[in-house]
């Protein structure tokens, strides 16, 4: 099943407007076209549409929109990348932050984010930057309060942990300030793109354009959970159910730590269809937990050509057994560790009332950390 890219342009911006260099170069890349669609998506509204919205809530109304056209378009893929060049990349931020403290499960795992402005000073200068007849843009920049709110809200809800970001500055631009959007992102989710001013950055000419070397390695690489581990030995003990000493604790501990490392590896997706396996799998006989293809297909809203494809991925990895092609083939879970049952094991633990622990939050979200006695009830 493909992922969806999501191009936010900011004021004024379309396609058109930017010559259609970033999608076009998206589609006909062979790696990015076959994971990827690319659709498109503006932040300005007409003059007589503008005249009659709510001008004070213009973000809201452009997340909205988005919002919209994301349930439009998203009911075929697995997961969408954002990404956003000037003003768009506050429209995309305000949508994830919307989600996130709605407690809904984010759809997008990546936001890619173009010479965004990060303070109200930026702001100020996107202002100075317009024409007077730009009266949305104008009314838009005047509203400092919007990023305030936004990185307070982001920093709240640690939304870094939940989407992976790269932030992108062109060493020319003179509108966002480069010392601001280090304070904001940090250097490891900061880059710059060589000779690009504010507008050319969202612009690469070919595939060996530099803006668009680093969008697509980002697009590429997986957006891994946060790893935590767990450290109480007790609570190792009582996820096992075995009776074990001091050493033979810690050697178990440390198979659960390997165990957060493998997982780390998979896609997020991959992750998520594993989770679900867990969930509805049967154990028929000790060693054996199983589901059908059909069940699991009805759970993650997936076609048997898209399962199989998820599939593979686990089968790389030696999770599952699973025959391509054979409807009436059963999917087999198969241990990390054969001395330990730890599927069943984690299964079993996480159905217990008093842990108040979902499988999601230690497979998907690789939180393992949750097992210490201290956070059941977290």
């Amino acid at each position: 099943m493909k992922r969806l890219i999501v191009l936010i342009y900011g004021l004024k911006g379309s396609d058109s407007r930017f010559g259609e260099y970033f999608p076009n170069l998206l589609k006909s890349d062979p790696q990015l076209s076959e994971l990827y669609k690319v659709v498109s998506c503006h932040c300005h509204f007409g003059f007589f549409r503008y005249l009659f919205s709510n001008k004070e809530l213009v973000i809201e109304t452009l997340t909205r929109r988005l919002r919209k056209k994301l349930l439009r378009v998203n009911k075929n893929y697995t997961q969408v990348a954002f990404v956003c060049h000037g003003l768009g990349g506050l429209v995309a931020r305000q949508y994830i932050m919307e989600e996130a403290m709605n407690q809904k499960t984010l759809d997008v795992d990546r936001i890619s984010m173009f010479a965004v402005p990060n303070s109200k000073l930026d702001l100020a200068r996107i202002y100075d930057s317009l024409s007077w007849k730009d009266f949305f843009g104008k009314n838009f920049s005047r509203h400092p309060e919007t990023i305030e709110k936004l990185n307070k809200a982001w920093a709240v809800n640690a939304l870094e942990k939940k989407v992976a970001v790269k932030y992108v500055l062109g060493d020319l631009d003179n509108i966002i300030d480069k010392s601001d959007a280090l304070a904001q992102w940090g250097t490891g989710y900061f880059t710059h793109a060589a000779k690009k001013d504010h507008w050319s950055v969202f612009k690469p000419e070919s595939h060996d354009d530099s803006a668009f070397l680093i969008t697509k390695r980002f697009l590429l690489s997986e957006a891994h959970a946060q790893k935590k581990y767990p450290k109480n030995l007790l609570a190792i003990a009582e996820v096992l159910s075995w009776e074990l000493d001091s050493s033979e604790l810690e050697s178990a501990r440390n198979d659960i730590i390997n165990l957060v490392d493998s997982l780390n590896q998979l896609q997020w997706r991959s992750r998520q269809l594993l989770c679900a396996l867990i969930q509805k799998a049967n154990q028929i006989s000790y060693d054996e937990m199983v589901v059908t293809p059909s069940e699991i297909s009805k759970t993650m809203n997936l076609t048997t050509q898209e399962l199989e494809a998820e599939l593979s991925f686990l089968k790389k990895y030696e999770l599952i057994d699973f025959t391509e092609g054979n409807e009436s083939e059963k999917i087999k879970l198969r241990w990390p560790d054969e001395k330990w049952l730890i599927w069943d094991q984690l299964k079993g633990y996480c159905q217990k009332t008093k842990t108040g622990i979902g499988l999601k939050r230690l497979i998907v979200d690789l939180q393992f950390d949750l097992l210490d006695s201290k956070k059941m009830a977290s």
